[in-house]
């Protein structure tokens, strides 16, 4: 399988308007180009670009990855301001080198893993032996890392290849990433912002021997985003730069009362100057004000256009040709570009500090009215990836003690955030839960919860099933996070609402849910070491799982393999392996030996491995324990807490037997630090 060469990711265009920044681009070529050496283990090359939003640090980072393009195999650019759209990249990456497929990335924390072994030892063609001349030169860029934290987890620690970052933090260039090697990006001089305007407006038309010029240089106060936005006004409109400034002066005092609250720190006075200069229409303003409630690096057209005449938002267009001529004109402006995508919709990117300003001038009811509607668009997974953004301006409302527009579809949209909402969902499998995000998941399903109980519509039934997911979720979340208290207070309020529900006859509804109840209650009990109570729900959904007339013998998978853990902790070793022997079968009969469609089988073959363990009988605990470690290692991954506790059981063997060494796992002092 040969690598793809140079792999770069969506909205990566070359600027053909860049200008200067000659002397930063040749300190980034000191730190980052490769090295010719005969010596294959080349150290990490890494280096920061930092300083404040809209001084053109990822116009900097576009220009090095064409200009320097020729000097690398494969080049990988990275938005890293969302921890779950890093996940995402990583799985792509995988997909471009050919390290994975589309069916193998599911598991983000595997892809991720993958791609940081193959950029540890990066092979041009895996069908070619590892030396020098298969060896792939790689630059990775990570864009946006304003949040050093999220790269935790995705920072290569060792390898051969270039990693440059763009940040508004100034520690990134100090920080472990980049190890003092970076530079805190300088605003353009007065000369230079001079230079640059004439340069992007092209423009004859100075009157008055550069006087309005240089006055106008002041005003952007060196910032790129603002001398490339006053540039666009004044080659559109064809001004001179003394009439630019006469239009600027009689609107001044409007204009600063647009701006946001720390536009003298953060945000530069002219990046709202502008904004506020356009003339645009009610469509105009409409389409701007929802495009600032969601991820602004890339919005699909589809997201917007897919029922234009039923978003209930005043002034927003309504058919597609309104739609064209209001986006014509924030394009026209440059507030907002069109990227075109081979084999995708076309996607449209406005400047983060731009979302900022316009969201902070919008009055309040117009602020609410706007997110309702962006929050009613049509639920699909390309609305799914905006979660992060509609979260962030929900969250700003509710601060204010105030409700939210529709706050039930709002809920709803955040609660399908922890699924996994594609073309179809698949055992309705929590999305972030299953890609190992949980404290992410948890924070979304806390936003249901108060969304839910604060609601007007809270009797009503849509919302109640709402809610008993919601409590199911946070339980079963808690459960994995080893917090036993909150999953005990989360599963018993899911129990004490699912009680309620009543059939016609007066009766308890005894359904699927109502069996899952008792067998997440029997977990959080068992976490707490109350192994009556825990065999006792787990019996008795058992018994409830039994009755349904849809009943198949998989359902008793999870009550049935718990009891064995339950009853292997109480001696009652017999009953354990006899109930998870029985259980094992009926999953390899449904899905094959070892499936890996979840971890679920690996648990089993874990408990059985400790039943053997507590009887002695070693052999079959390893061969267990070495089942349930591959298992995990296939569907969780190598960072998961499960496949750690299948690391020490394996290791445990080894210190049994008088063995540090292995054919197959190696020494357990590795495997320990594995772990």
């Amino acid at each position: 399988m040969t690598l793809l060469c140079t792999c770069h990711s969506r909205n990566l265009e070359q600027n053909p308007r860049f200008f200067g920044r000659k002397q930063e681009l040749q300190i980034i070529d000191e730190h980052l180009l490769p090295t010719v050496t005969t010596n294959r283990q080349r150290s990490l090359k890494s280096f920061g670009i930092c300083g404040t939003g809209g001084l053109g640090k990822t116009q900097i980072a576009i220009q090095y990855v064409y200009t320097r393009r020729v000097h690398f195999d494969a080049i990988f650019w990275l938005f890293a301001d969302d921890k779950n759209a890093l996940g995402e990249s990583f799985a792509s990456i995988g997909q471009q080198i050919g390290i994975e497929d589309a069916a193998d990335s599911k598991d983000l924390t595997v892809s991720r893993e993958r791609v940081k072994e193959w950029l540890s030892n990066p092979l041009k063609s895996f069908d070619n032996p590892d030396n020098a001349d298969n060896e792939a030169l790689w630059l990775l860029v990570f864009d946006n890392a304003d949040n050093l934290s999220i790269l935790d987890e995705f920072w290569p620690l060792t390898g051969r290849g270039s990693v440059l970052l763009t940040s508004r933090d100034p520690v990134a260039k100090t920080s472990f990433y980049t190890e003092n090697q970076g530079i805190d990006l300088s605003k353009l001089s007065l000369e230079e912002t001079m230079q640059c305007i004439r340069f992007l407006t092209k423009s004859t038309l100075d009157t008055d021997n550069g006087r309005s010029l240089a006055r106008i240089a002041e005003m952007l106060d060196g910032l790129m985003l603002g001398i490339e936005q006053v540039s666009s006004i004044i080659r559109r409109l064809r001004l001179s730069y003394e009439d630019f400034l006469t239009l600027y002066n009689t609107q001044s005092q409007k204009l600063l009362d647009m701006l946001p609250d720390d536009s003298q720190g953060r945000y530069p006075h002219s990046l709202s100057t502008v904004w506020s200069l356009q003339q645009f229409s009610v469509g105009s303003d409409s389409l701007l004000q929802m495009l600032a409630m969601l991820d602004p690096d890339s919005v699909p057209e589809i997201l917007l256009t897919a029922h234009l005449n039923i978003v209930e938002l005043e002034g927003y267009p309504s058919d597609e040709l309104s739609y064209f001529e209001a986006r014509g004109q924030l394009i026209g402006s440059s507030l907002v570009s069109l990227v075109n995508q081979a084999e995708l919709d076309n996607q449209l990117r406005l400047y983060r500090l731009l979302q900022d300003v316009v969201t902070a001038k919008m009055e309040k009811d117009d602020f609410y009215e706007v997110h309702a509607a962006a929050v009613r668009l049509e639920r699909c997974a390309a609305l799914l990836t905006h979660i992060a953004s509609l979260k962030k301006v929900a969250d700003r409302i509710l601060a204010s003690n105030d409700q939210l527009k529709d706050d039930i579809k709002y809920a709803a949209l955040i609660n399908d955030a922890g699924c996994d909402y594609g073309l179809q969902r698949l055992n309705d499998s929590r999305y972030l839960f299953e890609r190992g995000l949980m404290e992410e998941a948890q924070t979304y399903y806390l936003v249901v919860e108060k969304l839910c109980i604060q609601s007007d519509r809270k009797g009503n039934e849509d919302v109640q099933d709402m809610l008993r997911e919601c409590y199911n979720n946070l339980g079963t979340l808690a459960n994995e996070m080893n917090d036993a208290p909150a999953a005990l207070r989360y599963f018993k309020i899911w129990k004490h609402m699912s009680l309620q529900r009543k059939a016609k006859d007066g009766k308890v509804i005894e359904d699927y849910e109502l069996g899952m109840v008792y067998h997440e209650l029997g977990i959080a009990y068992a976490f707490t070491e109350d192994y009556i109570t825990a065999n006792e729900h787990f019996l008795r959904a058992k018994k409830i799982f039994e009755n349904l007339i849809e009943f198949k013998q998989t359902m008793l998978l999870f009550p049935v393999g718990n009891l064995g853990f339950t009853y292997c902790e109480q001696g009652r070793l017999e009953e354990a392996e006899s109930i998870l022997l029985k259980t094992i079968k009926s999953q390899a009969d449904e899905f094959g030996p070892d499936d890996t469609i979840s971890f679920k089988t690996g648990k089993l073959l874990h408990a059985l491995g400790n039943v053997y363990a507590k009887w002695q009988r070693w052999d079959q605990s390893f061969e267990y324990h070495s089942r349930a470690l591959a298992q995990y290692m296939a569907t969780l991954g190598e960072g998961h807490a499960r496949t750690g506790a299948a690391r020490y059981r394996i290791v445990d063997h080894f210190i049994k037997n008088n063995q540090p060494n292995d054919a197959k796992y190696g020494p357990a002092t590795s495997i320990l630090e594995q772990s």
